[in-house]
C-alpha cells in the first residue's frame, strides 16, 4: 500500500444523484487544472457521464481494475457512493456532501486541498526531508500557496534518483558515489525476474530500524 500522507477530499453522492451539480462541480475543478478526479458510482453506470475521469461502475471492478493503490496515486478527489465509501477506508480526507459545495467556501476549501493532492501526486512521497519545506505534503502546500514550486524538490531534480535512508535519516553522498551506488542497485534488481527500472525511476533505499 502506497503512504498517502497528503488529506484528499472525498465528496459523497447522495442517493437521487443530481447530474447537473455534479456536472457544474467537475467542471469547476477541470477549469482549475484539477483533472485527477475518480468518481466510483453504480449510479453512474449507465449516465454517459461525458468526463474523462477514472469511473468503477460496481465494487467488483473497484478491487479488479482499479486498487486502491492507484486510486492514492492517481487521483486528487474522489468522488463515491455512501454504499461503497469502506473502499476509501485508508484514504485521509474529509468526508463532504456533495450539496455542500453549493457553499462558495466550501467548494473553495476543497479546491485548495485537491490542488496540494494534485502536486503531491506528482512528487516522489518520499518525505526525505532534503528541502526547506521536510515533506512532500509540506512542499505541495507551499506550491499551491505560491510559495515554492517543484523544481525545489532535491530528488526530482537529483540526476541519479536515489535515495537511501537509515531509520528518518537520509544519507549524502557525493554525486559520483551516489550514481555508482545507483548503477550497482539497479543492476542487482533488473536481475530478478519481471523486475524493470527506468532510469528515470527513483530507488530507494531504507534501513528500518528494529524495535527492541
Amino acid at each position: 500500500m502506497v503512504k498517502y500522507k497528503a488529506p484528499r477530499p472525498v465528496i459523497l453522492l447522495p442517493k437521487k444523484l443530481p447530474l447537473e451539480l455534479l456536472r457544474k462541480v467537475i467542471n469547476y475543478f477541470h477549469d482549475r487544472e484539477i483533472k485527477d478526479i475518480c468518481i466510483i458510482s453504480r449510479k453512474l453506470l449507465s449516465s454517459g457521464f461525458p468526463f474523462g475521469s477514472i469511473i468503477v461502475s460496481d465494487e467488483k471492478l473497484v478491487y479488479e481494475r482499479v486498487t486502491e493503490e492507484e486510486l492514492i496515486i492517481n487521483c486528487s478527489i474522489v468522488f463515491v457512493d455512501g454504499e461503497m465509501l469502506e473502499v476509501l477506508n485508508k484514504i485521509r480526507g474529509p468526508k463532504i456532501a456533495l450539496s455542500s459545495l453549493e457553499n462558495t467556501e466550501v467548494l473553495k476549501k476543497v479546491e485548495k486541498l485537491a490542488k496540494i493532492a494534485t502536486h503531491y501526486n506528482k512528487l516522489p512521497r518520499l518525505d526525505c526531508g532534503r528541502c526547506k519545506y521536510g515533506t512532500c505534503v509540506g512542499l505541495a502546500r507551499a506550491v499551491v500557496e505560491g510559495k515554492g514550486n517543484l523544481q525545489e524538490c532535491v530528488v526530482i531534480t537529483s540526476k541519479t534518483g536515489l535515495v537511501i535512508k537509515i531509520g528518518n535519516k537520509v544519507v549524502s553522498l557525493n554525486p559520483w558515489v551516489e550514481r555508482l551506488y545507483r548503477r550497482i542497485i539497479q543492476d542487482l534488481l533488473e536481475a530478478l525476474k519481471g523486475v524493470e527500472i527506468e532510469d528515470s525511476d527513483i530507488i530507494e533505499v531504507s534501513v528500518i530500524k528494529k524495535k527492541s
